[in-house]
C-alpha cells in the first residue's frame, strides 16, 4: 500500500544497506571531497574575519576549529614589570609616565616584527642604574640610542647607549625569558611538524600541533633577534643569558 510505501519492511531496508554502504565509500572517495573541506575550511575562515574582525588563532581555534597559518594577528606577549625596591623606581616611574607609559608595559611579538622597537629600550632603562640617565628629559628616547627610536630594537646602535653592563643584563634577561617559554612546551617545532604530518595523527591532535608551531615560531624568531642584538651590542649571549642579575642587581621581572 502507499501508507507501507512510506516504510519499509526491516527486509526492505537490510536489502537496502549494502547499497548504502557503496555509496558511503563512493562518497569518501570522490575527489570533490576535499575539495568541498576546502572550502567549508575558507568560508569559515572568511566568514569569522568579517563578522567578528581580525582574531588570533587561539580564537579561531576555539570557535571554529581552525588555525590560519598566514594570520597577522598572532602574536606572543612579554610584560616587563619594574620592581619596586629599585632605587631609581620613583624616578623611572616619573619618566615613563612623562613619555606615556608606565612601570608596567606590554610588548607584543609577531611574525612580522619578532622584537617589537621600544622592547629593549625598556629593558635597558629598566636596569638602568645611572640616577643623572633616568632624570633626563627623556630617558626612554635615549636608551633607544641613535637610529634605534624609529627602527627595530633587533639593529641596536654600534655602542650601547647605557653601556655594556646595562646591555648585557637587558639582552641576557630577554634572552633568559625566551628560553624558559620555549623549554616549557612538551614538544619541539620538529614534534609539530611530524604531527602535522602524520597519517595516523587526527585532526584535532593537527590542528593543534599547528598552533603551538606557530607560536613557537614567534618566540623563536624572537629569541634569534636577541641573540642577533646581543652578538652586534658585544654581549656574550650565553654569560649574559645564564647570569641571573645585572644591571646593579636590579630584579626586573619579565612574564
Amino acid at each position: 500500500s502507499l501508507f507501507f510505501g512510506f516504510f519499509p519492511s526491516k527486509r526492505g531496508r537490510a536489502s537496502r544497506a549494502p547499497s548504502l554502504r557503496r555509496t558511503k565509500k563512493l562518497i569518501l572517495s570522490s575527489p570533490f571531497l576535499s575539495l568541498s573541506l576546502s572550502l567549508s575550511l575558507f568560508l569559515s575562515l572568511f566568514l569569522s574575519r568579517s563578522r567578528c574582525g581580525p582574531q588570533p588563532n587561539r580564537r579561531l581555534l576555539l570557535n571554529y576549529g581552525i588555525v590560519d597559518e598566514g594570520n597577522p594577528s598572532d602574536a606572543e606577549s612579554v610584560t616587563v614589570t619594574l620592581p619596586t625596591d629599585d632605587p631609581l623606581f620613583a624616578s623611572k616611574r616619573a619618566a615613563l609616565q612623562r613619555g606615556g607609559s608606565a612601570t608596567t608595559a606590554a610588548f607584543k611579538l609577531t611574525a612580522k616584527e619578532p622584537l617589537p622597537s621600544g622592547l629593549i629600550p625598556y629593558l635597558r632603562l629598566a636596569f638602568c642604574g645611572d640616577a643623572a640617565f633616568v632624570a633626563g628629559a627623556d630617558p626612554l628616547k635615549a636608551a633607544a640610542g641613535a637610529g634605534e627610536a624609529s627602527t627595530s630594537s633587533s639593529s641596536p646602535s654600534p655602542s650601547p647607549p647605557l653601556g655594556p653592563e646595562v646591555e648585557a643584563a637587558a639582552l641576557g634577561a630577554l634572552t633568559r625569558h625566551l628560553r624558559k617559554r620555549l623549554a616549557a612546551y612538551a614538544t619541539t617545532i620538529a614534534d609539530d611538524d611530524a604531527t602535522v604530518a602524520s597519517e595516523s595523527a587526527g585532526p584535532r591532535e593537527k590542528v593543534a600541533a599547528r598552533l603551538l608551531r606557530i607560536e613557537k615560531r614567534i618566540l623563536g624568531a624572537a629569541l634569534a633577534s636577541a641573540e642577533e642584538a646581543a652578538r652586534a651590542g658585544g654581549v656574550d649571549v650565553e654569560s649574559a643569558a645564564a647570569s641571573a642579575g645585572g644591571g646593579g642587581g636590579i630584579a626586573v621581572r619579565l612574564s
